[in-house]
């Protein structure tokens, strides 16, 4: 599928199709991204960006600054992850899309915390809740309750960071979100540990290796497909040329047939 993704990207490159070419770049950052090899995903994200950006498209450029945001925040960078995490919410408000608006509320709020600045960090995950519970935003309301029960957690409010964690996983079963699921039991062991609770932090901690271990198989599983149907689609490629030039080959053989007749008349 990467195979696929980069010739594309040199195709159109060369037909400067802007906005595909944003959307394109943004596929193969995330997908560099989830092998986790950060300056790679950086590199494309910042491509399809500048891209987005000609195009004067706030939709992509909200989920590209985004995903760059996601990537400098695993990188360590706490200020160039707020920069883009701003921009992205900035961007999303500008085209009134709430799905995107939750998303970079919540990263906002997380990256806030980081610098330190917990009221601010509250601030926007309030928001970010209270819109998800009015809207019915299932996915986006429970990113918002993990971050504020990693953001508690962080600033030493243990107890409130329990409730709002307990909360997130319950909602990550029920709505089948492996990913988040997982990540909840994690900041959950993480913080009975800080009250003491050990028995609660090892149970908490069986239950992230579990899902962690599932989503591992599952990348796994998806690789494999990624990789199937690349082999299919490069076969079929193949087969399409072939037919093509067997196509253009007799064709010539006929025109050729043609001028022969032609010169005994």
């Amino acid at each position: 599928a990467l195979n696929y993704y980069v010739k594309a990207v040199e195709q159109l490159h060369k037909a400067n199709d802007v906005m595909v070419l944003a959307s394109i770049n943004g596929n193969i950052g995330n997908i560099y991204l989830d092998q986790g090899e950060l300056e790679k995903a950086l590199d494309y994200y910042t491509i399809g960006l500048e891209a987005s950006k000609k195009a004067k498209n706030n939709r992509i450029i909200a989920m590209l600054s985004n995903s760059v945001g996601v990537a400098y925040d695993r990188l360590g960078n706490d200020s160039l992850s707020f920069h883009y995490f701003k921009s992205a919410w900035k961007a999303s408000k500008e085209i009134n899309n709430l799905e995107i608006t939750l998303i970079t509320l919540s990263n906002l709020g997380e990256s806030y915390s980081d610098l330190g600045m917990y009221d601010s960090a509250t601030f926007y995950l309030n928001i970010a809740l209270k819109k998800s519970d009015e809207l019915d935003a299932l996915e986006a309301q429970t990113d918002a309750l993990l971050s504020m029960g990693k953001v508690l957690l962080n600033h030493g409010f243990f107890s409130k960071a329990v409730s709002y964690l307990q909360e997130a996983v319950g909602l990550a079963i029920a709505t089948n979100q492996a990913s988040k699921i997982s990540e909840s039991y994690e900041f959950l062991s993480l913080v009975s540990e800080c009250l003491g609770d050990y028995k609660n932090a090892l149970k908490y901690e069986r239950q992230f290796k579990y899902y962690a271990d599932s989503l591992e198989n599952i990348q796994q599983e998806n690789n494999i497909k990624l990789v199937q149907a690349q082999f299919e689609f490069e076969n079929e490629q193949e087969k399409a040329s072939a037919q093509i030039n067997q196509l253009t080959t007799e064709n010539e053989i006929q025109n050729l047939r043609l001028r022969e007749r032609n010169l005994f008349i």
